[in-house]
């Protein structure tokens, strides 16, 4: 009825349907506002952050101190039971991978030095909690807020999810395989690739590993670069 008005000259106001109908096709044209990236720490200042938190003998720096040591997420991180270290390998179960339900796989990752200095040190814990990081119970870790809390009150403007950034970056600029430091980071191998790509390359992360544990703690690296999968 509108547009017969319009054509007959009784009216001269535009049709509102025609508008909202040319609204939701210019919709899909607007550019959609970029996601904010997680706040990360240059590599290169990571040494120096690590040598902070080693002096720090609180769970949240050893947390903190894990998280960048073996580049997991905060749920990974403080979910780490005892019993999951063991024979070399932190076996990280399903439940606690991102991803969804019913189609998460475990992570593994290899032992460094590093990471085995943290878990001697809380072994003791292990009386009171089979948790690394339990919190105010013995059932439940700390806070998830924790980690964070902690680089904030020490000044560093990252995020604890950046620091898997931090990682990242320091493995592309040593030379690593792309697919060596996604599967350190458990990422998924998208498409047909995932069809055929089956293994987590656990051995040929260990050296990798432990040159990024032995660069963030200050050691001369004796672990042997490596520079594609195998």
């Amino acid at each position: 009825m509108i547009d017969e008005a319009l054509t007959l000259g009784l009216s001269d106001r535009p049709n509102p349907a025609r508008y909202a109908e040319l609204k939701r096709s210019l919709s899909a044209f607007v550019a959609e506002a970029p996601r904010g990236n997680h706040k990360s720490l240059p590599w290169r200042e990571v040494p120096k952050l690590m040598t902070r938190l080693c002096a720090n003998d609180s769970l949240s720096a050893y947390a903190l101190r894990l998280t960048i040591l073996a580049a997991t997420r905060t749920s990974e991180t403080l979910g780490a039971r005892f019993d999951e270290f063991a024979h070399g390998t932190w076996v990280i179960p399903p439940a606690r991978m991102k991803g969804e339900v019913g189609q998460r796989r475990q992570h593994r990752v290899p032992i460094t030095t590093g990471i085995a200095k943290i878990v001697e040190d809380l072994r003791p814990g292990e009386e009171r909690s089979a948790l690394l990081f339990a919190g105010s119970t013995a059932t439940k870790p700390l806070s998830n807020m924790a980690m964070l809390m902690l680089l904030k009150g020490m000044g560093i403007d990252a995020t604890v999810h950046g620091m898997r950034a931090s990682f990242r970056s320091w493995a592309a600029d040593h030379g690593y395989a792309r697919e060596l430091a996604e599967a350190a980071l458990a990422h998924v191998v998208p498409g047909v690739e995932a069809s055929y790509q089956r293994s987590d390359l656990l051995d040929a992360r260990r050296a990798m590993m432990q040159a990024w544990s032995d660069f963030c703690l200050g050691k001369p690296s004796k672990a042997a670069s490596v520079r594609r999968a195998r």
